[in-house]
C-alpha cells in the first residue's frame, strides 16, 4: 500500500449568504449526477497567440471513478470542448501563457455552457476548491482543515460557523468537523484519530460549507490535507 498526501484549498471572494461553499465561483457547489461534456472559456486574448494565458490542464474524474488529466489549448472567449467528458473536477490551472505570465481575467469549466465546475479568478493562476472527490481506488484520512474569513473595507465583528462535510456515493451529507470563527480568530483542526471506521471512502465527496455569518461581502479561505492511500498490491 503506498501512502501519498493531498491537499486542497479554495477562497470565497464574496460570501452573502449563509450554506455558501468555499470555492472561486462562491455560492453553493453542485457536483453532476453522471459524467458531461465539458467546456472551458476564458477572454478574448486567451489565445496562443497573445499574452494571455494559452493553455490550461485540468484534472478530474471519469464516469468510473478513474483519475483523469487533459490539457486544453484556449480559444479566448470562444468555448473549447475537452475531449473527455468529466464526471467530476478537482483542479484545473494555467499551463502556458505569453508575457504576462497568467490570467488577467475569469477562466470558467463549465457542463456544456450551464452549471460551471471551476473557475480561476483573475491573476490567481489556477482554481481555489475547497471541494474535491475521492478517485475509485483510494481512501484516506483527514489530517486537518482550516478557515479564516474577513471583510474588505470592514474588518470588525465579522463572525460565523463553518463545517467540514462528506457525502459517500448514494448517500447524504455529514458534517465531519465544525467550528464557529471570526476575524481575529481563525480555524485549524488536526485530527488525531485514523483508525479504520472513519477512513474516507473511495468516491466520497469533500467540501468546506460556511453554514452561518453575520454580515454579507466576507472574503473567506478555507482548505484541508488527507492522507490517502493506494492499494498496489
Amino acid at each position: 500500500m503506498s501512502t501519498f498526501q493531498i491537499h486542497k484549498y479554495g477562497r470565497n471572494p464574496d460570501l452573502n449568504t449563509a450554506l455558501d461553499d468555499v470555492w472561486d465561483f462562491g455560492s453553493n457547489y453542485l457536483q453532476p449526477t453522471v459524467a458531461t461534456s465539458t467546456q472551458v472559456v476564458g477572454l478574448a486574448n486567451d489565445i496562443p497567440s497573445s499574452d494571455g494565458v494559452h493553455s490550461i490542464q485540468i484534472e478530474g474524474l471519469l464516469a468510473n471513478g478513474s483519475e483523469i488529466t487533459e490539457v486544453a489549448t484556449l480559444n479566448g472567449a470562444t468555448p473549447v470542448v475537452l475531449t473527455n467528458s468529466f464526471y467530476r473536477v478537482n483542479r484545473m490551472f494555467a499551463l502556458a501563457s505569453g508575457a504576462t505570465g497568467i490570467n488577467s481575467g475569469n477562466i470558467d469549466i463549465s457542463r456544456s455552457g450551464s452549471a460551471t465546475l471551476g473557475r480561476i479568478t483573475p491573476l490567481a493562476g489556477q482554481t481555489q476548491m475547497a471541494v474535491y472527490t475521492i478517485p475509485a481506488g483510494i481512501s484516506g484520512h483527514f489530517k486537518n482543515w482550516y478557515l479564516d474569513a474577513g471583510q474588505t473595507g470592514l474588518f470588525n465583528n465579522v463572525k460565523g460557523e463553518a463545517a467540514l462535510q462528506t457525502r459517500e456515493v448514494g448517500g447524504t451529507w455529514r458534517t465531519k468537523n465544525s467550528a464557529a470563527f471570526t476575524h481575529t480568530m481563525a480555524i485549524n483542526r488536526r485530527f488525531e484519530v485514523m483508525g479504520k471506521s472513519n477512513a474516507i471512502k473511495p468516491l466520497t465527496d469533500i467540501r468546506v460549507r460556511v453554514t452561518s455569518t453575520n454580515t454579507d461581502g466576507l472574503i473567506v479561505n478555507a482548505g484541508f490535507e488527507i492522507e490517502g492511500f493506494r492499494d498496489v498490491r
